[in-house]
């Protein structure tokens, strides 16, 4: 009973997170409008696999399974470009396997741990999409150091226990936000947030960074 609680707790996060969400501009209402279209189909997916651990229905569990399957994989295509989200997207996919594995053992307990694997992937995915909106550049807001050469970054930090979740081009304008020991937390203009090395900075000089006179 305890999991069947922290299931659904997930599952009204991620309700909640969807609802609440800011978007502003027409790129972020074009992005809002398809991930609206991924989360109705997930939540629906996500409710049938509910009922179906309830009842004990491994077939009903499969069969919404499988529509995440393949809905994660449209969903893999058009997020393509967006590193950080296609990280957390891979590990709710990997759960998803591993709950249909689950099923067609007719493995209940293992089922539902898996389907709290699924739902948890969710939660910390839409907890970083939603801090990545929040820091988000304004419009003319002053940046402060450049990227000298192509570098790895972390969105956890480097201690995160996972390979990074992607590279930063060289050339690339940054905002500084802060220095954790021998790295330093930067949000480029096109919102990536995530730790780099600091010997990869460069400071911009003022009239490099339109504030010179």
């Amino acid at each position: 009973m305890a999991i069947f609680a922290l299931t659904c707790g997930g599952l009204i996060t991620m309700a909640d997170d969807h609802e609440t969400a800011p978007a502003d501009g027409a790129a972020a209402a074009e992005d809002k409008g398809r991930e609206s279209v991924w989360m109705r189909i997930k939540l629906k997916s996500a409710d049938g696999i509910l009922e179906g651990l309830a009842r004990a229905d491994f077939d009903g569990i499969t069969r919404n399974a499988q529509v995440m399957r393949q809905f994660g994989r449209l969903e893999r295509w058009a997020r393509v470009k967006d590193e950080d989200y296609l990280g957390y997207l891979d590990s709710f996919n990997r759960a998803n396997e591993g709950l249909m594995r689950q099923a067609k053992r007719e493995n209940l307990e293992g089922a539902t741990l898996a389907f709290f694997e699924l739902t948890n992937s969710c939660v910390r995915c839409h907890d970083v999409v939603r801090d990545n909106r929040q820091m988000l550049p304004d419009e003319g807001e002053k940046v402060t150091h450049s990227v000298e050469k192509a570098t790895e970054y972390y969105v956890g930090g480097p201690q995160q226990g996972r390979p990074a979740d992607g590279i930063i081009e060289a050339g690339t304008e940054v905002s500084l936000i802060e220095t954790a020991g021998s790295y330093a937390l930067v949000l480029t203009e096109d919102g990536v947030r995530g730790y780099v090395a600091i010997d990869a900075l460069v400071k911009l000089s003022d009239d490099e960074d339109g504030t010179g006179e």
